[in-house]
């Protein structure tokens, strides 16, 4: 695993600085993001089984705040899924209220190839005052029949012109009791957090930090299958934005 998450690093910086972002003009604007990860969390889970993801994304913004975008990133759930991609497709409208206070509404829709069991649409707010986010993600067809509602409270911090650390609270809502313990207990929430630390040098971003829910081994196993992609991870990426 770090061989390969060695050479999916390397390639993907040696296209990031390759790449060249495209010039819209009167009020357009383009933005590409290219990622690599060793770990792929989504809500504090890994996406690829602990193995390594490479990412990438465009967003068009207008001048009237309205924007649009797409996000794919490799993944692996297992045996018995067919899915390595994941495609999402969003769209909002960002409404910057002060010079420190934004509000952003969207609509984002999960795809995944081969997998449509695993496809979910999710509408969401965000809220921005100075370095704190407060975001709320409500789904209603998870696996075709769980609803819920992801939240998280979020605080970037930054230590100098070119370093920033970032944290990050989540709650994972169910609307059934999904999740079992080991004595059969089930429960439709749980917890999750990350901390991570981002650093600009040589043209790129990278980023170290550690990741975890509150998962025991048995509700991880009944909620993915497999009983260690919940609990504490160190994640290393790097990135290219144009």
């Amino acid at each position: 695993m770090k061989a390969a998450n060695a050479v999916i690093v390397v390639l993907l910086s040696l296209v990031a600085l390759r790449a060249s972002a495209l010039p819209l003009g009167n009020g357009y604007d383009l933005s590409l993001e290219l990622t690599a990860i060793n770990d792929y969390r989504s809500k504090g889970i890994s996406q690829t089984l602990g193995d390594p993801a490479a990412q990438a994304g465009a967003t068009l913004s207008t001048p009237f705040g309205l924007y649009a975008g797409v996000w794919g990133s490799s993944v692996d759930f297992g045996e018995g899924t067919q899915t390595r991609f994941e495609q999402d497709f969003y769209a909002g409208w960002y409404v910057p209220l002060s010079d420190d206070l934004s509000f952003d509404l969207g609509y984002i829709k999960y795809v995944y190839p081969k997998d449509s069991l695993f496809n979910q649409t999710a509408t969401y707010g965000r809220l921005k005052f100075h370095g704190l986010e407060l975001t709320a993600a409500y789904s209603d067809d998870l696996l075709g029949n769980q609803s819920n509602l992801y939240s998280y409270v979020a605080y970037e911090l930054p230590l100098n012109e070119k370093t920033h650390l970032n944290l990050r609270y989540g709650l994972m809502d169910y609307k059934d009791d999904i999740i079992q313990s080991s004595s059969g207990k089930g429960r439709s929430r749980y917890d999750e957090w990350e901390v991570r630390l981002y650093r600009d040098y040589a043209g790129l971003t990278w980023s170290a930090g550690l990741v975890g829910t509150d998962l025991s081994r048995t509700e991880c196993q009944s909620l993915t299958g497999y009983d260690d992609l919940c609990s504490a991870n160190v994640l290393i990426g790097v990135s290219k934005s144009f």
